[in-house]
């Protein structure tokens, strides 16, 4: 039971944290007014920049939380190509969808929102893509793993120079389509 619940937890965090930057573009096109007296440019930068401490501090303990798995695994590198290009279209149709959110309803907003949260969440457990992790000096790599994972999964990984015939220690399994080197 405790097992489960942090597995929800960290898929949960993951998510969000992946899902987080549709959240930034969303504060960042918004116009919310002036608070305390401030200028409109001056609160938007407070609030997007705490906005992205706090969902950077969310990537460090996903980061964190997957280091302390004790579950380790190793794989040998049969096949490897970058990632991040394959990703980024989905963040521009996040970018578009935060455009037309602006000029909706607050409730509206929420509930377009929680949709797109529950379908990302649907769809992101193959990769778990988190631009945050790059600012962590992380890449993600589409990599075909030795016989026992003779599928495509999504590496994460701080290493430069993979190459294919490689070993690689300290896999941390997130799901069956993803592994972080840790």
């Amino acid at each position: 039971m405790k097992n489960n619940l942090l597995r929800f937890c960290l898929w949960f965090l993951l998510c969000f944290s992946s899902f987080s930057m549709g959240i930034i573009f969303y504060l960042v096109i918004i116009d919310f007014g002036s608070f305390w007296g401030l200028e409109l440019w001056i609160c938007r930068c407070i609030v997007v920049s705490c906005a992205f401490v706090f969902c950077l501090a969310v990537a460090w303990f996903c980061i964190w939380r997957l280091k302390k798995s004790p579950d380790r695994e190793s794989a040998d590198i049969i096949d490897l190509n970058p990632h991040e290009s394959q990703i980024v279209p989905s963040f521009v149709g996040m970018f578009v969808v935060s455009l037309g959110l602006a000029a909706m309803p607050i409730s509206s907003v929420i509930a377009v929102s929680v949709l797109m949260f529950l379908f990302w969440g649907i769809l992101c457990h193959t990769s778990y893509y988190n631009p945050f992790f790059t600012l962590f000096g992380y890449r993600f790599y589409q990599a075909r793993l030795d016989d026992v994972h003779a599928k495509f999964v999504i590496l994460i990984t701080r290493r430069d120079g993979l190459k294919n015939g490689m070993k690689i220690n300290n896999l941390r399994r997130i799901n069956n389509y993803t592994f972080m080197e840790i």
